[in-house]
């Protein structure tokens, strides 16, 4: 037997409580990071939700390393964040948080899900695309704040049903 575990990836519902976690997550992946505040303003909306990734390392050490925070209205459905820690990226903690939130999204009836993303993203493009989202817009200059030139957004659209 090893000394050592194989990494997990386990995924829950966001509460309330969650709030600061989740803005020290999102300000560590974003130049402009949203507050506690911001984060519970979105929650207590009807039809937002979060959901929040933990990594159990190698040591068995199990910490927050990411979360996607959506919105269902009627049948569609908006990817607002996601974010992953640094040092948690490339082992599959935003994938994972996307399944879970495209089954989320399925049982609640949503039809459709879009989201926007920065067009030099690559990471986030590859992911997005192999998880079956196409373009279906452009935002040139979307991304301003705090860069000397402005990044665009794709907007990016998936089916469900």
């Amino acid at each position: 037997m090893r000394p050592w575990r194989i990494p997990e990836i386990t995924v829950r519902r966001a509460e309330l409580p969650d709030c600061d976690l989740l803005a020290d997550i999102h300000s560590s992946a974003f130049r402009r990071g949203w507050s506690g505040a911001e984060f519970e303003a979105l929650l207590v909306q009807p039809g937002v939700h979060a959901l929040i990734a933990h990594f159990r390392n190698a040591f068995g050490w199990r910490n927050a390393a990411g979360f996607v925070l959506y919105r269902v209205v009627r049948d569609e459905a908006e990817i607002l964040s996601v974010a992953v820690l640094q040092d948690c990226r490339r082992r599959g903690i935003a994938r994972r948080l996307m399944e879970e939130t495209l089954r989320h999204l399925y049982r609640e009836g949503a039809r459709g899900i879009h989201l926007e993303v920065e067009d030099s993203n690559a990471a986030a493009l590859g992911l997005y695309r192999r998880m079956e989202f196409r373009e279906s817009g452009k935002r040139p200059g979307y991304y301003a704040q705090g860069r000397p030139s402005p990044g665009g957004a794709l907007v990016m659209l998936r089916q469900l049903r």
